[in-house]
């Protein structure tokens, strides 16, 4: 996984299994290369964005663009 932290700094980071995930925060260890957490908070990500991360950490891969709902709706 690449990490890119506010101030553009990007480095490679491998997690942890634990994490945390609810409406408002979604809590990402990292043990390597340091052990840290990374706390991302609703607002620091525009809507989509942060759903799409807690889809990617409850799921551990993201589900495809077009939903089966959406696809229904326009039948």
């Amino acid at each position: 996984m690449c990490v890119e932290l506010k101030n553009g700094r990007r480095f490679g980071a491998e997690l942890d299994r634990r994490r945390h995930v609810s409406r408002w925060m979604v809590t990402l260890p990292v043990r390597r290369p340091v052990r840290r957490t990374l706390l991302v908070t609703r607002d620091m990500l525009d809507g989509e964005e942060f759903r799409r991360l807690r889809l990617w950490t409850l799921w551990g891969r993201l589900p495809r663009r077009e939903s089966v709902a959406a696809a229904q709706l326009r039948a």
